[in-house]
């Protein structure tokens, strides 16, 4: 199949996806909890990365998949930290200059860094509700007041 007659439909269409992630993640930054923005910016995310993969456009599908991820990780947590925003926003930049050198008919630019920088995961799960670590000895003062107890079999 020639991939060429449908360059146009992808960057038509993936400049659409870009737009619409802009404005979700706008909307997140206000309201970090709503549950149908983030599901929205992740269903953009995930249909660029399919067009981009279907096209062969290697770095802009391991970046909008590393947004994907990114925002799988917020839809379960619930709620959208500022810093996966920024992240996301800053992510939406780089695809958009992808989209660019697509349609300049140039190599893609190179995500690697931006990738290696992290996806925003660790912000979210550190943002979690996870209780907090406590220090080894914590409980060593109530030691002495344990009775063991055999295990009956």
């Amino acid at each position: 199949m020639d991939m060429l007659q449908y360059r146009a439909l992808f960057l038509s269409e993936a400049r659409d996806h870009l737009v619409k992630m802009s404005k979700l993640i706008l909307t997140l930054e206000q309201e970090p909890g709503d549950s149908d923005a983030i599901n929205g910016l992740f269903r953009e995310a995930h249909s660029l990365k399919g067009m981009a993969a279907t096209m062969g456009f290697e770095q802009t599908a391991q970046l909008a998949h590393s947004l994907e991820d990114s925002l799988d990780q917020c839809r379960h947590a619930g709620h959208l930290p500022e810093t996966v925003a920024d992240h996301l926003l800053a992510g939406v930049d780089l695809l958009e200059g992808l989209v660019d050198d697509i349609e300049a008919g140039v190599p893609e630019r190179d995500a690697a860094a931006f990738l290696a920088a992290g996806d925003g995961a660790a912000a979210v799960t550190a943002t979690s509700e996870d209780p907090p670590e406590l220090p080894a000895d914590a409980f060593l003062d109530d030691a002495d007041d344990l009775e063991l107890v055999p295990l009956e079999e």
